[in-house]
């Protein structure tokens, strides 16, 4: 795989990848990979042109109040009534999908009314958030009527709204069952009756028959005065402002009276019988609903008014995952790349990318959504050619930026994109009207998204599996966004289930049969003289290959380099004639010759220069601690390392890296590198013991010792001891750091994290962080989903997130460098902490310790008292942040909604492992442990090991030992050290 790094003095490594042909057939070479979706597109069936579609109603009220469909939905889809051909209508939660029937006071009624339907959700609101599944409602203030929501705040349960016009406030507001009842994927007969009995008016849902919610009185009622349009199916009536739903719904219809439970439960046991007797539509139309669209469009198997041509799936899939050519593309008009493998004839399809008002995609899977949601690894590679100068940015493919996408900006370049993770970036244009291999990945062993153009690495991003949104994969444009649509042809697409390697990747671009093509990622190397080096070259291209390297000399002579016929050149015991020598490498195969680009080589003599000295300047760790140091440099080889303590040599230690253990009081540090021309010393490092107890940290009560950070806030700061960090504005940051670096590879903190004002919606959170950022105590990040927290390097951070929108809704994650499942490069999405909500508005205790690379989290509501327990394995906190102390401190931030967010009682102390130790001295039992363990451990002994706990009492300090001192029972004693 191609490596972008910075060449070390002593030697150079570029990446090979030298991929051989199986035989110039690009089809079978893909099927012998096991695709899950193959798309050959090289149908040649013209699609009919556009037609739009009507939820026709056949209640009481006829054709008056059809509802016209708009925006892009799934037309065919399989209905939920057993035995019945009636078909139900998906609906994308994109581009306003909805079918709106015009306003009627017939339909927008006082109660009583019921309202019925069959609902498959392909989101429970954990992607998309809150959206609107039916409605009858004017939005605007004053609001009036009725909706009924899939709730973000409550995945997987169903919420019923009614509105008084008291501004925008909902008379009745319900969610319907118990929390998570409601699976994705699975048919659900839901009916929502409004009576109006004698002396209230009640609601009452029933969902499968059986009532789950009501009686519950509904205050008042006003029916929806038609301010935005009328009953709507899919999204809120006004339907453009974003609460479109991602579900399939058939059978809906509207009674102006309150069906009883009995005849609801008949309705719900016709529909699952596939020979009822009597027909669930007849049951339906026998209660005389003045709407009733069954929401059967289309014949099933096409998801268009009107028959489209299929793209056939040739993975293994099947039909399940065929495509369908939408009324604008033209398939099989433009001829397909012309290589060898693909065969005498070879065609692709083109996309137009204009009108976007227009259908002119491949729609795929549109029956079975969910079936290409792929995780933890995943591979989708095409042939594409774009035309020179894209016009605007486009999506090549993809399932939008909740799942997976290739897309090419205005510039020319090349996009992949894996949701949760940002788009991989090529940094070669592809918009040259020629014919491009893309395959994009994500390997969920490296945790790495990749993006490769013609068989070689063109960008990579870490971060975290895939997530996928349940929505039909579009070829040719976004399902997403109407202004994304592709303009070029595509051919040979295919997706797998897996992550294709670099070398299966090289295979399929290789079996068309191709000329090699050369990458050397750098035009320079640097070496020391006498040292080795190596350049090796990223290869692909169809079997066989020949391979030679060249050198060009500081007279311009150029030579074979004897015996250098594999990918990578080595070069031993370099000598300073070389100094500016330049070297190539030329492959060729049946196809062509082709050359690579110059690197120079530059040969460093004379005696040695410190290139990078020994770090930190200064630390302080406790007494005991093995701390490393190490130094670069440059020169004529040999070196000799002698490092010294305060100014003397220290015996044995003459490599280039030094480990040392923590000895009591300050010392210095510094090493000599020593070659023939002479020696250089590099610049001396501080190093601390601390022999006593860990200092503790706090807020002090006017942040003395603190330094505070803003971005869009002006009051953010430490008053009486608690933290403001946000102020209930949009769009601020803000952190504070306490000035003194402190130990990192053990500590524990405890604070109190508050929202305080507590009002929906909320965001966007906080975080807990140490840090070794280049800025230091200046460091703070982006505003928004990345919490002041992103672009914080060499960091490491507990996060809080109380914004519902984000990935994984509100709940904590840990970050490093800077990584928030809202940034950039993103973490896996934040998780719940239930039975604590953090976004409560009440103070919640946290208590955050790590050690031996773990953290442990607890949280406590100290209003309810609930508490919640994780823990997370981050590995070597060195490792993160590079060093053996850090900067302590938080970091805030709201972005387009706000919070008031504050952080009080913080007390922080670092802490070497709390390992104890016990023995009998006389009658007493001595139980000890290191003076390095923090102040907040406490000394509990119990007579079992289930406890109960109580103190032992407080130690005395015996050299660099905590130690307390007990009479020995002569039964069994337990002891732990508790943080307290």
């Amino acid at each position: 795989m191609r490596k972008q790094f910075l060449v070390p003095a002593m030697t150079s490594a570029l990446m090979l990848l030298a991929v051989p042909a199986t035989r110039a057939d690009y089809s079978n070479t893909v099927m012998s990979l096991n695709p899950l979706a193959y798309w050959q597109l090289n149908e040649t069936t013209a699609p009919p042109g556009g037609a739009t579609a009507t939820a026709a109603n056949t209640g009481t009220l006829g054709a008056a109040q059809d509802a016209p469909f708009a925006g892009e939905n799934v037309y065919g889809y399989p209905g939920a009534i057993a035995g019945s051909t009636d078909s139900a209508v998906s609906f994308s939660g994109f581009r306003n999908a909805a079918a709106l029937a015009p306003y009627s006071t017939s339909v927008s009624t006082a109660p009583s009314f019921t309202v019925e339907a069959w609902i498959l959700a392909h989101d429970d609101g954990t992607y998309w958030g809150t959206t609107c599944v039916l409605s009858d409602v004017d939005a605007n203030s004053p609001r009036s009527g009725w909706l009924l929501y899939a709730n973000i705040d409550n995945p997987g349960q169903y919420n019923f709204r009614t509105y008084a016009q008291n501004g925008t406030a909902a008379s009745l507001n319900l969610d319907l069952g118990a929390a998570h009842s409601i699976q994705n994927e699975q048919w659900y007969h839901v009916v929502l009756v409004v009576s109006n009995a004698i002396t209230a008016t009640n609601f009452y849902a029933f969902i499968n028959g059986a009532l789950i919610a009501g009686p519950v009185a509904v205050p008042a009622y006003v029916p929806n005065d038609g301010g935005v349009g009328g009953f709507c199916i899919g999204s809120r009536t006004d339907v453009a402002n974003g609460y479109t739903c991602a579900a399939a719904i058939g059978q809906v219809a509207y009674y102006t009276n309150a069906l009883d439970p009995a005849t609801i439960l008949a309705h719900y046991q016709a529909g699952t019988n596939p020979a009822p007797a009597t027909a669930y539509s007849t049951l339906v139309q026998q209660g005389n609903p003045a709407l009733y669209y069954r929401m059967n469009v289309t014949p099933r198997g096409q998801p268009y008014p009107v028959a489209l041509p299929v793209a056939v799936n040739h993975g293994s899939l099947g039909a399940a995952g065929n495509g369908f050519y939408q009324p604008s593309t033209m398939p099989g008009v433009a001829a397909g790349p012309t290589n060898s493998g693909f065969g005498p004839v070879s065609v692709a399809s083109t996309f137009p990318g204009v009108q976007p008002s227009v259908d002119q995609a491949v729609m795929c899977n549109a029956f079975s959504q969910s079936a290409l949601d792929i995780t933890p690894g995943m591979s989708l590679t095409a042939w594409v050619r774009v035309p020179s100068n894209p016009l605007n940015f486009q999506t090549v493919m993809g399932r939008g930026d909740t799942s997976y996408r290739m897309d090419v900006d205005p510039s020319g370049l090349p996009h992949f994109a894996c949701n949760p993770n940002g788009d991989a970036v090529g940094t070669t244009p592809v918009g040259d009207g020629q014919w491009h291999f893309w395959a994009g990945v994500f390997d969920p062993v490296s945790n790495n998204e990749l993006l490769y153009i013609d068989g070689l690495l063109a960008a990579q991003l870490s971060g975290g599996p895939p997530q996928n949104m349940s929505t039909y994969f579009l070829i040719g444009g976004d399902p997403e966004y109407n202004n994304r649509y592709f303009t070029g042809d595509i051919c040979h697409v295919a997706l797998f289930d897996y992550a294709l390697s670099e070398t299966q990747i090289g295979t399929l671009y290789s079996s068309v049969g191709v000329p090699p093509n050369i990458v050397l990622t750098t035009n320079g190397i640097t070496v020391n003289e006498g040292a080795n080096a190596s350049l090796t070259a990223e290869v692909v291209g169809s079997a066989p290959l020949s391979l030679q390297w060249y050198s060009v000399s500081t007279g311009n002579v150029t030579n074979t380099v004897a015996g250098d016929t594999t990918a990578t050149l080595s070069l031993n015991n370099v000598s300073a004639s070389l100094n500016s020598y330049q070297y190539f490498l030329v492959a060729g195969n049946s196809f062509a010759s082709v050359t690579s680009s110059i690197v120079t080589l530059t040969v460093v003599q004379g005696p040695p220069t410190i290139l990078v000295n020994p770090a930190p300047a200064a630390q302080q760790v406790p007494v005991g601690v093995t701390v490393g140091y190490s130094v670069v440099a440059s020169g004529t080889l040999p070196f000799h390392y002698q490092w010294s303590q305060d100014g003397s040599a220290i015996a044995g230690a003459t490599q280039s890296a030094l480990s040392v253990v923590a000895l009591s009081g300050t010392h210095s540090y510094s090493v000599t590198v020593t070659n023939n021309f002479g020696p250089a010393t590099s610049t001396p490092v501080s190093l601390t013991g601390f022999s006593g107890a860990p200092p503790v940290v706090t807020f002090n009560t006017s942040g003395t010792g603190w330094t505070i950070n803003q971005g869009g806030i002006t009051d953010a700061g430490i008053t009486n001891g608690t933290l403001l960090l946000t102020d209930g504005q949009n769009g601020e940051a803000s952190s504070a750091w306490f000035n003194t670096p402190q130990y990192s590879d053990g500590f524990a903190a405890f604070f109190t994290y508050q929202e305080a004002d507590g009002s929906a919606p909320l965001a966007d959170g906080t975080t807990f962080c140490v840090q070794n950022a280049a800025a230091g105590t200046a460091a703070l990040g982006g505003g928004g989903g990345e919490l002041g927290f992103t672009g914080i390097e060499n960091s490491s951070a507990f996060e809080l997130n109380i914004y519902a929108g984000a990935h994984g809704g509100q709940g904590i994650q840990f970050g490093t460098n800077g990584m928030t499942p809202d940034s950039p490069v993103a973490t896996l999405p934040y998780y719940s902490t239930a039975p604590v909500n953090i976004a409560s508005a009440h103070p919640i205790n946290v208590q955050v310790y790590f050690n031996n690379g773990t953290y442990i989290v607890r949280l406590v509501d100290t209003v309810t008292s609930a508490s919640f327990v994780t823990t997370y394995n981050q590995g070597d906190m060195r490792g993160v942040i590079g060093a053996d102390t850090a900067i302590v401190g938080f970091t805030g931030a709201t972005g387009g909604l706000n919070a008031i967010q504050t952080v009080s009682n913080f007390r922080f102390s670092y802490t070497t492992a709390p390992i104890l130790s016990v023995n009998t001295v006389g009658a007493n039992v001595v139980v000890s442990w290191p003076v390095s363990v923090a102040t907040f451990f406490q000394l509990e002994k119990s007579p079992n090991v289930t406890g109960p706990w109580t103190s032992a009492g407080s130690p005395t300090v015996v050299g660099l030992q905590n130690q307390v001192t007990l009479p020995a029972t002569g039964t069994s004693q337990f002891f732990r050290l508790q943080l307290q």
